[in-house]
């Protein structure tokens, strides 16, 4: 009988030995072909230079510095033009309309409080919300572009309501 289990046990050890030893073999990995660009006949490939956009000419740099757009103020966490924004905003639909091809970039800011992704998604919000009016007042909105800064450009430093307020705004450059 302890024959039986020693010939069992000594089977089973080198079973597990040879087992335990088999040599691994790595399987192949599928080579998928590199992606080629399709060019079809009708349309001519774009290049990078015509995606860039072209510079503002210096005359529409020094007209958009002589129309001196009013900056527009904001509640606390909210993207709602009030009276006094509206009023600021159609005097600077009067200087616009006065230079119809003349580009700008609205920018959407925020003062410290909230995270910085919030503050990012409000700032553009403040940012559309004055592109869509200033669009309702008739300026062209091709000739506008938004940008959100968020918290990152504040105007006043400080840590109170008064630098607060001031930081809660949408410039034109």
């Amino acid at each position: 009988m302890f024959r039986s289990y020693l010939i069992v046990s000594l089977f089973l050890a080198t079973s597990l030995i040879i087992g335990g030893c088999a040599k691994k073999t790595v399987p192949e990995v599928e080579k998928l072909p590199t992606p080629v660009a399709v060019e079809t006949a009708s349309e001519p490939p774009v290049t990078l230079t015509e995606i860039k956009p072209t510079p503002p000419t210096v005359e529409a740099l020094l007209t958009l510095a002589d129309m001196k757009l009013e900056t527009v103020l904001f509640e606390y966490d909210s993207y709602i033009l009030t009276t006094t924004s509206q009023q600021l905003l159609k005097s600077n639909v009067e200087r616009l309309k006065k230079n119809p091809e003349v580009k700008i970039a609205v920018e959407g800011h925020c003062d410290e409080r909230g995270s910085d992704e919030y503050n990012l998604a409000l700032g553009e919000r403040r940012a559309l919300t004055t592109k869509n009016y200033l669009a309702e007042l008739g300026v062209n909105p091709k000739y506008i572009t938004i940008i959100s800064y968020g918290e990152e450009r504040p105007v006043s430093t400080g840590h109170n309501e008064m630098a607060w307020k001031q930081n809660r705004r949408v410039e034109f450059r």
